[in-house]
């Protein structure tokens, strides 16, 4: 029987912890599609002491960190009201959603979002939604598996380079 996975939201002590783990799992996940320079900058810029200060201290967003065995396999952040990149009204965002390369396939991901599905049916919104990168063929099935389905899409820079995010969400109320 595989170890179970405990979900802990975060707190400003976990500040270390949560940079180091993010600049590892987004990089992992995208410095072979992108230039190391525009890795730099969106790393320096999205993973800065002040910005997860900001993040963390936040009311309206949540980070949790998923464990097993007590190692750190992922991380996500839920947004709510202004706190969302887009402004979205009775919804939650799904921000980030992050698994240790060495845990995917695991459940980790699985675990983090049954957490973030549950919390959006609790706080009564009509949906979760997310952004996705337009070359990120495995998140984009993870997310349909789930139940998502685009309703548009914006620009997210990442470092100087503008790419294309599709929007998915799932509906939460029936």
């Amino acid at each position: 029987m595989p170890p179970p996975i405990v979900l802990r939201r975060l707190n400003a002590d976990d500040l270390p912890e949560l940079k180091a783990l993010g600049r590892s799992t987004y990089y992992e996940a995208f410095a072979q599609d992108n230039t190391a320079e525009d890795m730099r900058l969106y790393l320096d810029e999205s993973f800065s002491d002040a910005k997860l200060t900001r993040e963390l201290a936040n009311p309206n967003s949540i980070f949790y960190f998923a464990q097993v065995d007590g190692v750190t396999a992922g991380y996500c952040k839920l947004n709510f009201g202004p706190a969302q990149t887009e402004p979205i009204e009775d919804a939650i965002e799904l921000e980030r959603i992050y698994v240790v390369a060495g845990f995917q396939g695991r459940g980790v991901g699985a675990a983090m979002m049954q957490r973030t599905i549950a919390l959006a049916r609790a706080k009564k919104v009509s949906y979760l939604w997310l952004g996705v990168w337009e070359k990120n063929p495995r998140a984009i099935t993870f997310y349909r598996d789930f139940g998502f389905e685009r309703f548009g899409q914006h620009i997210y820079h990442l470092g100087t380079d503008p790419q294309l995010d599709l929007m998915l969400r799932l509906k939460i109320k029936q």
